[in-house]
């Protein structure tokens, strides 16, 4: 595809010389950050998940993760036999955007009214990146030494982990961090504390 040819994974051309400038446009799409979901890919397996902004807390992703991620592993799983062969480790960028809204200008309704059981036909998948396979893409809330053989697809997951039927792991966070106000930036700060003691405007 346009991606592969971008980044010369066909082997073709002459290594000494300057590739082009490519560039590559997507229709947009509106989409609710909390089922934006990154994957990581081994040996062309899905072999874990994690939420895509382990700074936020989504109390939908953490609700139905488990249909959610179901959700990705059955759509994606018919791409991963196409992965070219210098992206068959890979991590994945994935985004569930309500299917009849893909593209439009007004935002979509609320997620959380589409995870029934028509989920399936009521959002689509969107495979928006595809990094690396390595440290610095991010790993979420994976711990980039402890759980490397996971993510690599060499160990099953734990007991404790949620996973989907067929073993794949998705971590999320099921309560806001602890740290998330110290991360803010002071103008960030100080606009949290205003509005949490109903000081500021709606």
């Amino acid at each position: 595809g346009d991606v592969e040819h971008a980044g010369g994974g066909s082997g073709g051309g002459d290594a000494d010389k300057p590739a082009p400038l490519q560039v590559a446009l997507r229709q947009f799409s509106w989409f609710d950050p909390s089922l934006e979901v990154r994957g990581f890919v081994y040996d062309r397996r899905l072999t874990a998940l994690t939420t895509y902004n382990e700074y936020v807390y989504f109390p939908l992703l953490a609700t139905n993760a488990r249909a959610i991620a179901e959700r990705i592993e059955r759509a994606f799983a018919p791409l991963l036999a196409s992965l070219p062969a210098h992206m068959r480790n890979c991590v994945v960028d994935f985004i569930l955007v309500p299917r009849e809204h893909a593209g439009a200008a007004p935002p979509p309704p609320a997620a959380a009214a589409m995870m029934g059981d028509d989920g399936d036909d009521a959002l689509q998948l969107v495979v928006c990146e595809l990094n690396p396979f390595a440290e610095f893409a991010g790993l979420g809330l994976y711990d980039p030494v402890a759980d490397m053989p996971l993510l690599q697809g060499k160990c099953a997951p734990s007991s404790a982990e949620l996973t989907t039927a067929s073993g794949v792991p998705l971590r999320v966070l099921t309560a806001a961090p602890r740290f998330a106000m110290q991360n803010l930036a002071p103008a960030w700060r100080r606009f949290v504390d205003e509005h949490s003691r109903g000081g500021g405007a709606a």
